[in-house]
């Protein structure tokens, strides 16, 4: 199964914004699942690894080590370009993540290439 998990919440709310990484993380890649993560709207700040490794939700581990455990994995992560741009983020803040810009075009072709999406 293939699976893209769409992240809208970011440290505001770091409960919900590592609910969708950690199901990747520690979910989808333990069950031996392809999957994918989308960091759109508040959850593209995520980007910026200052930001990250200082989401630590409740029951869930905290970002700073779901990202890199995406990472050692090899998951694809994608950032929605307006979001994080207008948020700040520049092509440096996606070289610790290995991560992909991502256009409204670009995630709607994608999308059709994965079994599931689940929006968290």
């Amino acid at each position: 199964m293939k699976v893209l998990y769409f992240a809208t919440t970011g440290a505001g709310d770091p409960t919900k914004a590592s609910i969708p990484l950690h199901i990747a993380a520690n979910g989808s890649i333990e069950a031996g699942q392809e999957c994918a993560v989308v960091l759109a709207g508040d959850a593209s700040e995520l980007v910026a690894e200052q930001t990250a490794m200082g989401v630590e939700g409740v029951g869930v581990p905290p970002v700073r080590e779901l990202l890199p455990k995406l990472v050692v994995n090899r998951v694809p992560v994608y950032v929605r370009t307006g979001c994080a741009v207008a948020r700040g983020a520049t092509d440096d803040d996606l070289t610790w993540l290995g991560a992909t810009w991502l256009t409204p075009p670009e995630f709607a072709r994608m999308v059709e290439s994965f079994d599931r999406v689940v929006g968290v």
